[in-house]
Protein backbone atom coordinates (compact mmCIF):
# COMPACT_ATOMS: atom_id res chain seq x y z
CA UNK A 1 0.00 0.00 0.00
CA UNK A 2 1.21 3.46 -0.23
CA UNK A 3 2.90 4.48 2.53
CA UNK A 4 1.32 7.37 4.91
CA UNK A 5 4.43 8.95 5.22
CA UNK A 6 2.64 12.35 4.06
CA UNK A 7 3.65 13.73 0.81
CA UNK A 8 2.52 16.87 2.34
CA UNK A 9 5.12 16.72 5.06
CA UNK A 10 7.82 19.30 4.64
CA UNK A 11 10.44 16.57 5.32
CA UNK A 12 10.77 12.65 5.78
CA UNK A 13 13.70 11.46 7.61
CA UNK A 14 15.52 8.51 6.20
CA UNK A 15 18.71 7.83 8.61
CA UNK A 16 18.80 11.10 10.72
CA UNK A 17 18.23 11.93 14.72
CA UNK A 18 16.86 15.43 14.02
CA UNK A 19 13.43 15.70 15.82
CA UNK A 20 12.48 18.69 13.45
CA UNK A 21 12.20 15.78 11.20
CA UNK A 22 9.43 13.92 10.30
CA UNK A 23 10.28 10.77 11.83
CA UNK A 24 9.69 7.39 9.77
CA UNK A 25 11.46 3.95 9.58
CA UNK A 26 15.28 4.07 9.40
CA UNK A 27 15.99 0.43 8.81
CA UNK A 28 19.51 -0.62 7.81
CA UNK A 29 20.32 -3.37 5.61
CA UNK A 30 23.48 -5.34 4.47
CA UNK A 31 23.70 -5.74 0.71
CA UNK A 32 25.40 -8.15 -1.27
CA UNK A 33 29.29 -8.93 -1.45
CA UNK A 34 31.94 -8.27 1.57
CA UNK A 35 30.11 -5.20 3.02
CA UNK A 36 30.11 -4.04 6.72
CA UNK A 37 27.98 -1.45 8.02
CA UNK A 38 27.70 -0.67 11.64
CA UNK A 39 26.96 2.38 13.97
CA UNK A 40 29.33 4.69 15.57
CA UNK A 41 29.60 6.97 18.18
CA UNK A 42 32.25 8.91 18.32
CA UNK A 43 32.44 12.59 17.62
CA UNK A 44 34.67 12.92 15.25
CA UNK A 45 32.24 10.29 12.85
CA UNK A 46 29.41 11.94 13.24
CA UNK A 47 27.89 14.91 11.77
CA UNK A 48 24.21 15.15 13.49
CA UNK A 49 23.30 13.58 17.12
CA UNK A 50 24.65 10.59 18.71
CA UNK A 51 25.05 8.39 15.85
CA UNK A 52 26.42 7.49 12.54
CA UNK A 53 26.69 4.85 9.83
CA UNK A 54 30.03 3.63 8.81
CA UNK A 55 30.06 1.42 5.20
CA UNK A 56 33.66 -0.20 5.27
CA UNK A 57 35.41 -3.45 3.93
CA UNK A 58 39.13 -4.16 2.95
CA UNK A 59 38.69 -7.75 1.36
CA UNK A 60 36.62 -7.08 -1.49
CA UNK A 61 36.96 -10.08 -4.48
CA UNK A 62 34.36 -9.35 -6.55
CA UNK A 63 31.13 -7.66 -7.29
CA UNK A 64 29.19 -4.60 -6.62
CA UNK A 65 28.41 -3.77 -2.62
CA UNK A 66 25.20 -1.68 -1.14
CA UNK A 67 23.71 -0.40 2.11
CA UNK A 68 20.05 0.59 2.10
CA UNK A 69 17.85 2.17 4.38
CA UNK A 70 14.64 1.01 3.26
CA UNK A 71 10.82 2.10 5.07
CA UNK A 72 9.15 -1.38 4.71
CA UNK A 73 6.40 0.17 2.69
CA UNK A 74 6.03 2.10 -0.77
CA UNK A 75 6.11 5.59 -0.05
CA UNK A 76 4.63 8.42 -1.98
CA UNK A 77 7.22 11.05 -3.23
CA UNK A 78 5.36 12.56 -6.10
CA UNK A 79 5.12 15.78 -5.02
CA UNK A 80 8.60 16.46 -3.93
CA UNK A 81 9.85 16.01 -7.70
CA UNK A 82 9.55 19.24 -8.75
CA UNK A 83 11.52 21.10 -5.50
CA UNK A 84 12.43 18.48 -3.18
CA UNK A 85 15.86 17.74 -2.03
CA UNK A 86 17.67 14.59 -0.89
CA UNK A 87 19.74 15.37 1.84
CA UNK A 88 22.49 13.84 3.61
CA UNK A 89 25.85 14.10 5.30
CA UNK A 90 29.03 12.32 3.76
CA UNK A 91 32.55 11.63 5.20
CA UNK A 92 35.01 9.42 3.31
CA UNK A 93 38.53 9.42 1.60
CA UNK A 94 37.29 6.68 -0.86
CA UNK A 95 37.81 7.13 -4.67
CA UNK A 96 35.71 4.38 -6.13
CA UNK A 97 32.95 5.29 -8.01
CA UNK A 98 29.67 5.22 -6.36
CA UNK A 99 25.97 5.74 -7.02
CA UNK A 100 23.16 7.00 -4.45
CA UNK A 101 20.04 5.51 -5.75
CA UNK A 102 16.24 5.14 -4.97
CA UNK A 103 14.43 1.71 -5.38
CA UNK A 104 11.27 0.31 -6.33
CA UNK A 105 11.49 -3.42 -6.91
CA UNK A 106 13.80 -4.35 -9.26
CA UNK A 107 13.67 -1.15 -10.37
CA UNK A 108 16.48 1.92 -10.06
CA UNK A 109 17.02 5.44 -9.90
CA UNK A 110 20.63 6.09 -9.54
CA UNK A 111 22.73 9.02 -9.63
CA UNK A 112 26.81 8.32 -10.21
CA UNK A 113 29.38 10.23 -8.25
CA UNK A 114 32.75 9.82 -9.58
CA UNK A 115 35.68 12.77 -9.98
CA UNK A 116 33.54 13.71 -12.69
CA UNK A 117 30.18 14.03 -10.73
CA UNK A 118 31.28 14.89 -6.94
CA UNK A 119 31.75 18.56 -7.72
CA UNK A 120 28.37 19.27 -8.69
CA UNK A 121 26.84 18.41 -5.69
CA UNK A 122 29.73 19.41 -3.80
CA UNK A 123 31.12 15.95 -2.78
CA UNK A 124 34.95 16.35 -1.32
CA UNK A 125 37.01 13.03 -0.63
CA UNK A 126 38.63 14.91 1.67
CA UNK A 127 37.72 12.56 5.02
CA UNK A 128 35.83 15.28 6.52
CA UNK A 129 32.31 15.72 6.57
CA UNK A 130 30.43 17.05 3.76
CA UNK A 131 26.65 18.11 3.36
CA UNK A 132 24.68 17.22 0.17
CA UNK A 133 21.41 18.04 -1.54
CA UNK A 134 20.61 16.93 -4.54
CA UNK A 135 17.27 17.83 -6.38
CA UNK A 136 14.88 15.11 -7.31
CA UNK A 137 14.53 16.17 -10.72
CA UNK A 138 18.31 15.51 -11.34
CA UNK A 139 17.55 11.50 -10.64
CA UNK A 140 14.37 11.67 -13.13
CA UNK A 141 16.69 13.70 -15.62
CA UNK A 142 19.75 10.97 -15.06
CA UNK A 143 20.39 9.09 -18.51
CA UNK A 144 19.74 5.46 -16.38
CA UNK A 145 16.23 6.58 -14.91
CA UNK A 146 13.87 4.25 -15.71
CA UNK A 147 10.80 4.64 -18.36
CA UNK A 148 8.27 2.91 -16.17
CA UNK A 149 9.69 4.50 -12.90
CA UNK A 150 6.52 5.67 -10.75
CA UNK A 151 7.17 7.79 -7.59
CA UNK A 152 4.66 7.33 -5.88
CA UNK A 153 5.46 3.27 -4.72
CA UNK A 154 9.25 4.36 -3.95
CA UNK A 155 10.09 1.43 -1.77
CA UNK A 156 13.89 2.21 -0.87
CA UNK A 157 14.67 5.95 -0.19
CA UNK A 158 18.67 5.92 0.06
CA UNK A 159 20.93 3.09 -1.34
CA UNK A 160 24.25 3.65 -1.67
CA UNK A 161 25.83 1.22 -4.46
CA UNK A 162 29.52 0.89 -5.68
CA UNK A 163 29.28 2.00 -9.38
CA UNK A 164 31.92 -0.47 -10.40
CA UNK A 165 33.50 -3.82 -9.21
CA UNK A 166 36.17 -2.34 -6.02
CA UNK A 167 37.95 -6.08 -5.94
CA UNK A 168 41.29 -4.92 -3.88
CA UNK A 169 40.72 -2.01 -2.71
CA UNK A 170 40.03 0.03 0.49
CA UNK A 171 36.62 1.66 1.25
CA UNK A 172 35.48 3.32 3.88
CA UNK A 173 32.85 5.81 4.18
CA UNK A 174 30.91 7.08 7.03
CA UNK A 175 26.70 8.67 6.05
CA UNK A 176 24.57 10.94 8.74
CA UNK A 177 21.20 12.72 8.80
CA UNK A 178 19.74 11.60 5.44
CA UNK A 179 16.46 12.77 4.73
CA UNK A 180 14.15 14.28 2.04
CA UNK A 181 13.01 17.36 2.14
CA UNK A 182 10.27 20.19 0.35
CA UNK A 183 12.54 22.58 -0.72
CA UNK A 184 16.49 22.84 -0.08
CA UNK A 185 17.62 23.29 3.56
CA UNK A 186 18.08 27.17 4.04
CA UNK A 187 21.68 26.20 5.73
CA UNK A 188 23.74 24.05 3.87
CA UNK A 189 27.31 24.34 5.87
CA UNK A 190 29.19 21.21 6.00
CA UNK A 191 31.26 20.16 9.26
CA UNK A 192 34.52 19.97 8.74
CA UNK A 193 34.78 22.77 5.88
CA UNK A 194 36.30 26.33 6.36
CA UNK A 195 36.48 25.10 10.21
CA UNK A 196 38.43 27.83 11.16
CA UNK A 197 36.34 30.40 8.78
CA UNK A 198 33.27 29.52 9.90
CA UNK A 199 32.70 32.94 11.71
CA UNK A 200 34.14 34.78 9.04
CA UNK A 201 32.49 33.79 5.80
CA UNK A 202 28.90 34.74 4.54
CA UNK A 203 27.15 34.22 2.01
CA UNK A 204 23.54 35.53 0.64
CA UNK A 205 21.15 35.66 -0.31
CA UNK A 206 19.34 32.39 -1.99
CA UNK A 207 17.55 32.41 -4.48
CA UNK A 208 19.79 35.69 -6.10
CA UNK A 209 18.73 38.10 -8.64
CA UNK A 210 21.89 40.12 -9.70
CA UNK A 211 24.75 39.79 -6.58
CA UNK A 212 26.18 36.78 -4.40
CA UNK A 213 26.78 38.73 -0.82
CA UNK A 214 30.38 36.96 -0.21
CA UNK A 215 31.77 38.59 3.04
CA UNK A 216 34.99 37.67 4.43
CA UNK A 217 38.16 38.93 5.66
CA UNK A 218 40.17 36.10 3.97
CA UNK A 219 41.21 36.27 0.05
CA UNK A 220 39.09 33.92 -1.48
CA UNK A 221 39.48 32.40 -5.00
CA UNK A 222 36.53 30.55 -6.81
CA UNK A 223 34.49 29.21 -9.16
CA UNK A 224 31.03 28.71 -10.54
CA UNK A 225 29.89 25.69 -12.33
CA UNK A 226 26.20 24.96 -13.87
CA UNK A 227 24.56 21.66 -12.20
CA UNK A 228 26.17 19.74 -15.60
CA UNK A 229 29.71 20.79 -14.33
CA UNK A 230 30.42 23.30 -17.08
CA UNK A 231 32.62 26.46 -15.91
CA UNK A 232 30.47 29.64 -16.49
CA UNK A 233 32.48 32.21 -14.21
CA UNK A 234 35.72 32.31 -12.21
CA UNK A 235 36.96 35.19 -9.83
CA UNK A 236 39.39 36.39 -7.15
CA UNK A 237 38.28 38.25 -4.00
CA UNK A 238 38.21 40.03 -0.56
CA UNK A 239 34.79 40.97 1.14
CA UNK A 240 32.76 41.55 -2.41
CA UNK A 241 29.50 41.07 -3.78
CA UNK A 242 29.80 38.63 -6.66
CA UNK A 243 27.76 39.62 -9.80
CA UNK A 244 25.53 36.83 -11.34
CA UNK A 245 23.72 38.88 -13.13
CA UNK A 246 25.04 37.51 -16.14
CA UNK A 247 24.47 34.44 -15.77
CA UNK A 248 20.98 32.18 -17.14
CA UNK A 249 18.29 31.27 -14.79
CA UNK A 250 19.29 27.60 -13.20
CA UNK A 251 21.05 26.35 -10.14
CA UNK A 252 24.50 26.79 -9.92
CA UNK A 253 27.36 25.95 -8.12
CA UNK A 254 29.50 28.40 -6.04
CA UNK A 255 32.85 26.74 -5.33
CA UNK A 256 35.49 28.99 -3.46
CA UNK A 257 38.93 28.32 -2.45
CA UNK A 258 40.78 29.48 0.49
CA UNK A 259 44.53 27.89 1.32
CA UNK A 260 43.65 24.47 1.81
CA UNK A 261 40.21 24.80 2.54
CA UNK A 262 37.09 24.20 0.27
CA UNK A 263 33.65 25.19 0.03
CA UNK A 264 30.86 24.17 -2.14
CA UNK A 265 27.48 26.05 -2.41
CA UNK A 266 24.69 25.51 -4.43
CA UNK A 267 22.45 29.05 -5.12
CA UNK A 268 19.71 29.67 -7.59
CA UNK A 269 19.60 32.45 -10.24
CA UNK A 270 16.31 33.95 -10.88
CA UNK A 271 14.80 37.10 -11.85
Amino acid sequence: MISSLISTAQTISIYSEDTEIEASPSLVTVGMYQLTAEEVFDAENVYEGAAATHIFNTDFTTGKIYWSVPTGEETDLTSYIETGYLNFAIKTATAIPFTIEFKQGTLKAPLIFDETTDANYGIIRDDAWHFVSIPLIDFALSASFPADWNWALVKELFTLRMHQDPAGEEFSMFVDNIYISMEMPEVVVPTGIFNNLANQLSIYPNPVQNKISIQSDVEMIGDIYSVTGQKVKSFSQVGKSLDVSELENGVYILSIKSGKKQYHQRFIKAN
